[in-house]
């Protein structure tokens, strides 16, 4: 991984959707701020969404309501490093040591 990659935005393959992961430090809950068309729908602005997992639980379902196709394993796993970047902390830390060290193999 290069210093200057970041994960704060997924584009959808074959969308005109992006997936902006976003963590709030002072209520500590996650959500995803899902851009299509210059319109933002939020997911998971009811405080519900403690823990990254819980995001990548309830996204398909999610994007689904919004008549937007589900998202990949691929898309999974760059959405769910998004989510602990934007965290940052110890956790952020392991992630990127382990994404550092796939990039090495």
């Amino acid at each position: 991984m290069t210093p200057e990659m970041v994960f704060d935005t997924l584009a959808l393959d074959g969308t005109d959707v992006t997936l902006h992961p976003v963590y709030d430090p002072v209520l500590r809950v996650f959500c995803v701020h899902v851009r299509r068309d210059g319109v933002i729908y939020p997911i998971g602005m009811d405080g519900s969404l403690r823990y990254a997992d819980q995001v990548l639980a309830v996204i398909d379902d999610e994007l689904t309501r919004l008549d937007i196709r589900p998202i990949t394993g691929e898309e999974a796993l760059y959405l769910y490093a998004g989510l602990v970047e934007a965290k940052g902390g110890a956790d952020w830390a392991i992630v990127r040591q382990e994404i550092e060290r796939a990039d090495a193999l």
